[in-house]
């Protein structure tokens, strides 16, 4: 108990500019992201406070007439399954039009900050990551 009769919710507070490091610590799982400071930098906390039981699942949609692994795109997020769902598309247009569309419009529908990776998927570049 503090001499104000609260206990501090995070042990630390730290900051951070660079959005692969804020990537990388709320995915090790021992942070909590807790917005973005005034001066642009991200805000995070820790340990993590965990509250409840949170499942996530990684669907994969396969679009009419698309061939699972050409041309798809995938969006995650740090505390998501590691690979994240994928929707795959008949041609590659679609699927830049989708990606564009993911892009734009992620995390608006709540008018709330969000904090996602969005990837473009080719046969190609997934052949080059196997090999």
């Amino acid at each position: 108990m503090s001499e104000y009769g609260v206990e501090p919710i995070y042990e630390k507070i730290e900051f951070c500019r660079n959005a692969w490091t804020l990537w990388g610590k709320i995915q090790s799982g021992r942070w909590d992201w807790l917005g973005i400071h005034p001066d642009g930098q991200f805000v995070l906390g820790s340990p993590r406070q965990r509250e409840g039981f949170t499942m996530m699942a990684a669907p994969e949609v396969v679009m009419d007439s698309a061939i699972r692994g050409e041309h798809g795109v995938r969006v995650s997020t740090p505390l998501g399954p590691p690979r994240g769902g994928a929707s795959w598309y008949r041609t590659e247009q679609q699927a830049r039009e989708e990606f564009r569309k993911a892009l734009n419009s992620h995390g608006n529908e709540a008018r709330v900050l969000s904090f996602s990776r969005c990837s473009a998927l080719s046969r190609a570049q997934l052949q080059r990551k196997s090999s």
